[in-house]
C-alpha cells in the first residue's frame, strides 16, 4: 500500500478502492509505515565513521589540504503539490512549489545526511545552517591547517595566500585552476 502510494502518487481514495479497506485504516496503516521509514532512514543515512578519524584513500594523494574533507554537499529542489494556503509559501525562485532538500554523501557515494523538510522559497544559505544544528549533522574534525607546507608553496610563487584571512589557499594551476579550502570543510572548486 505505501509503495503503490509513493511510486503513483495515488490518494487515500485511491488506495481505499485498490485496497478495499477503509480510509481509517488507509491513514493509520500509512502514518505507521512511514514512521518506520523514518527511523529507518536514520539508521542507514548516517556516516560508517562518524568521528572521521581517517582520510579517505580518494583524497589521500592531497594531504594534508583536504583531511578534513568529509565528502560532498548539495542542494536540489523537489516538486511539490502544495494547497492553496501554503502554496506562495512553498513557491522557489523558479516558480514552482518544492521542498529544498540538502544531502551530503562520503567519498564512496554514501549518502551520510538528507534533509527534505525546507519550503523552496528558503534559501541554500539558511537551508544549510538550519541542517548545521541538527545534532545528525555530520561534523568533519577539526582542521590543523599544513602552515609550513603552505609557507613552502608560497616561498616557490605557486601559491598564495588570500589577504582577507580566510585561510584559502590559490594554487596556480593554469587556466583550470583550482581553490582549496582548508577550514573545517574542504571545498574544491575548479573554474
Amino acid at each position: 500500500m505505501f509503495l503503490l502510494a509513493c511510486a503513483t502518487g495515488d490518494c487515500a481514495r485511491g488506495l481505499q478502492d485498490t485496497f478495499r479497506r477503509s480510509l481509517d485504516t488507509i491513514h493509520r496503516k500509512m502514518a505507521h509505515v512511514a514512521e518506520v521509514m523514518v527511523r529507518f532512514g536514520d539508521k542507514v543515512i548516517c556516516p560508517k565513521d562518524p568521528s572521521y578519524s581517517t582520510v579517505s584513500p580518494k583524497v589521500a594523494k592531497w594531504s594534508p589540504f583536504f583531511d578534513g574533507c568529509i565528502g560532498a554537499i548539495d542542494g536540489t529542489h523537489i516538486e511539490i503539490v502544495a494547497d492553496k494556503e501554503s502554496k506562495e509559501d512553498m513557491r522557489n525562485r523558479k516558480g514552482f512549489p518544492s521542498f529544498n532538500v540538502l544531502a551530503i554523501v562520503d567519498h564512496a557515494m554514501r549518502f551520510t545526511f538528507v534533509d527534505s523538510g525546507m519550503s523552496g522559497a528558503c534559501h541554500d544559505m539558511y537551508v544549510l545552517r538550519e541542517c548545521q544544528t541538527k545534532p545528525s549533522f555530520p561534523k568533519p574534525p577539526p582542521a590543523e591547517l599544513p602552515v609550513q607546507e603552505m609557507r613552502d608553496w608560497i616561498k616557490t610563487g605557486v601559491a598564495y595566500i588570500d589577504p582577507k584571512g580566510t585561510k584559502s589557499l590559490q594554487i596556480d594551476a593554469g587556466k583550470e585552476g583550482a581553490i582549496i579550502a582548508c577550514s573545517r570543510i574542504a571545498i574544491l572548486e575548479a573554474s
